[in-house]
């Protein structure tokens, strides 16, 4: 079994045993409980499902991500310059998980050690319910941020090779040849992007649903949190916070990834634009170059999520948005109950006195 194989497995056995058992604590939990306890509870439960269903379809494409290499292979393969080094992604990838991970166990950790009452099993076993759904959003999202990037660095390579077509030999190089190249290479990555996003749509739109709810329950648990009284509120408090953040990142690498591809891709039919306007080329090279510029109009490199949702900066400004406003909305109705009991409080004081 490979490393990622190895992996993948090893996320989705921890992942199956972390909603086994939220399910069997809320089974066996003594009723009634508090209704804040049972929407911790509940939440916990839906993010770990969540998580188990898109880590489950993940593993289930392992061979269309393989696939989908090969697929970028030939772009390699035609001698495009920066195309070849697919490891180091890999490593950033990796890295940024396990540091992103260590600090959200440590919080957690120091959470859960003051709350739950056994030895380092159970402790452990806590820690591993509330980390372990964070744990595989982040591997998958890193995950489709790889392929994503990959194709990036190919676009980026392949407008390169465009820049420098036409100052090879001389202006009046014939470069029909070329730009044949070029058209086949592109078509190629923005093929594998298509299926890029075939593969990890559905995983998309969980973790995007997932992190709106995720954040705004998060936030509005930490201000709860800052507005009660009890004297173990600070690590609550910080580790919402911190998974906050992290979700909020995980929106905006995502989108970030999508959107620099796609722009590096439109960069192509402006560089050829340019080139064209540049250097006196023949007419059956212009016509071949203008063609595929016409084209590249038609087969456009975009991030799509079922045909509706689009990835881009102007989707995360609206998500980051409707976060704020579904908050301070939450914030307000919870906040208002306690307000007009003081109130009531006031009023019937001043009028007893009276």
């Amino acid at each position: 079994m490979d490393g990622p194989k190895a992996i993948l497995f090893g996320l989705l056995t921890l992942q199956m045993y972390s909603v086994a058992d939220v399910i069997v604590s809320l089974v066996k939990n003594s009723w009634p409980i508090t209704d804040e306890d049972l929407t911790t509870r509940l939440q916990t439960l839906i993010a770990n499902v969540s998580s188990l269903a898109s880590l489950y379809l993940t593993a289930l494409q392992v061979s269309r991500l393989r696939q989908v290499r090969h697929t970028m292979c030939p772009a390699a393969a035609d001698g495009i310059p920066g195309a070849q080094g697919q490891q180091s992604v890999d490593c950033h990838r990796y890295t940024w998980v396990i540091v992103t991970i260590i600090g959200y166990t440590y919080l957690k950790w120091a959470q859960v050690s003051d709350q739950v009452d056994g030895g380092w099993y159970k402790v452990t076993a806590a820690v591993l319910t509330r980390t372990i759904a964070v744990t595989v959003n982040c591997y998958v999202i890193n995950l489709f941020i790889d392929h994503v990037v990959l194709a990036k660095r190919l676009l980026k390579a392949l407008n390169t090779r465009v820049e420098n077509l036409y100052g090879l030999t001389a202006p009046y190089v014939y470069v029909g040849n070329d730009i044949s190249t070029i058209r086949s290479a592109y078509i190629d990555i923005r093929d594998a992007c298509i299926m890029i996003m075939q593969v990890f749509q559905t995983q998309l739109f969980l973790n995007i649903a997932g992190n709106m709810y995720g954040i705004t329950f998060m936030m509005l648990t930490a201000f709860n949190q800052l507005m009660s009284d009890k004297i173990d509120s600070f690590y609550i408090t910080l580790s919402c916070l911190y998974e906050s953040i992290v979700r909020a990142f995980q929106l905006y690498f995502m989108v970030n990834a999508c959107y620099t591809t796609a722009e590096q891709a439109n960069q192509i039919s402006i560089t050829l634009q340019q080139k064209v306007n540049e250097f006196y080329l023949s007419s059956y090279a212009r016509k071949k170059v203008q063609l595929f510029i016409l084209e590249m109009l038609d087969l456009k490199t975009e991030f799509i999520i079922y045909g509706f949702i689009r990835i881009d900066f102007e989707k995360f400004v609206s998500l980051m948005g409707s976060i704020s406003t579904y908050l301070l909305i939450l914030v307000q109705f919870r906040s208002s109950p306690d307000s007009m009991v003081k109130l009531n409080e006031t009023t019937t004081t001043t009028e007893s006195n009276n």
